[in-house]
């Protein structure tokens, strides 16, 4: 029979504020998906929804936030994201979207009311703040190259036909219920702009969002690849999109960092490790 004694080693711990989803999972590993209230960097207050899964989980910011959103603490994934509409009749779908193979070292932007090195969107003085998701910077989608993007694990691909660089999804919080600029009348949808809606998946009621999750968006590619927004006539009764950042859920312990026998304890960012009588360190590393 082992006898053990209890020596602590502790790593950092999140802030008593949650900041992220990333922070509500490891103040209680036990959260179901939901609403959560978290803090910007001001300690300010807003809603996201968390939706927890068994490694890693997706953070979306509510409609009705009315502070500044720290983008940068909501994911640790710049791959990929998980893009859902809502429909007139209430239906919600989703689906992964990411950069075309041929850009795949490039990561996804995700900011919040700016668009540093990536193409204005065209109704962001009227309708914002916004939050944005950049495919290609202006450098790469300021020429007349194959661009567009991925859903679905589906690459959907243009030539952009006038060095017109935009390669955007934005999504407008529109707190002064403003009407948006009149391009929207008389140009673009495409098979190319809309693909990640009619490619999307239905999602089961269970994992349904409150409806404050869902946004006015705007999409934009090219340089003939297509303009969308939610109030074109023929986008097929879609009302709003919601982007879901992917975070990363770790166990402090899947390194196995308690050595001689020690036992490994999670909490939260943290851990304990419990050394067999005889050893000693932090991590049990001296017998």
């Amino acid at each position: 029979m082992k006898v053990f004694a209890v020596l602590i080693f502790i790593v950092p711990t999140i802030d008593a504020v949650l900041h992220s989803c990333q922070d509500v999972y490891y103040s209680n590993p036990q959260s179901k998906t939901g609403l959560y209230r978290i803090y910007n960097k001001q300690q300010q207050v807003y809603d996201v929804w968390c939706e927890f899964h068994s490694n890693y989980g997706y953070a979306f910011v509510s409609n009705q936030s009315h502070v500044d959103i720290n983008i940068d603490d909501l994911y640790t994934d710049k791959t990929r994201a998980i893009v859902r509409h809502i429909t007139t009749s209430g239906v919600q779908k989703e689906i992964e979207v990411a950069q075309l193979n041929r850009y795949h070292t490039t990561p996804l932007s995700f900011q919040y009311n700016k668009h540093d090195g990536y193409a204005e969107p065209l109704n962001h003085g009227k309708l914002g703040p916004y939050i944005y998701l950049g495919f290609l910077p202006v450098s790469t989608a300021g020429h007349r190259n194959v661009q567009g993007y991925r859903a679905g694990g589906a690459d959907y691909t243009f030539t952009n036909c006038d060095s017109n660089p935009n390669s955007y999804l934005t999504l407008f919080f529109n707190r002064n219920n403003s009407d948006p600029v009149g391009y929207f009348q008389k140009c673009c949808p495409s098979a190319l702009i809309t693909a990640w809606t009619t490619h999307s998946q239905p999602l089961q009621k269970s994992r349904y969002m409150d409806s404050p999750f869902y946004f006015l968006f705007e999409m934009h590619m090219g340089g003939c690849g297509g303009y969308e927004i939610s109030l074109h006539q023929d986008l097929r009764g879609v009302v709003g999109a919601a982007i879901g950042f992917r975070f990363d859920i770790k166990d402090p312990c899947a390194t196995n960092p308690c050595q001689h026998g020690g036992t490994c304890y999670p909490d939260g960012r943290s851990y304990t490790c419990e050394c067999p009588v005889g050893i000693s360190g932090v991590l049990c590393e001296t017998g």
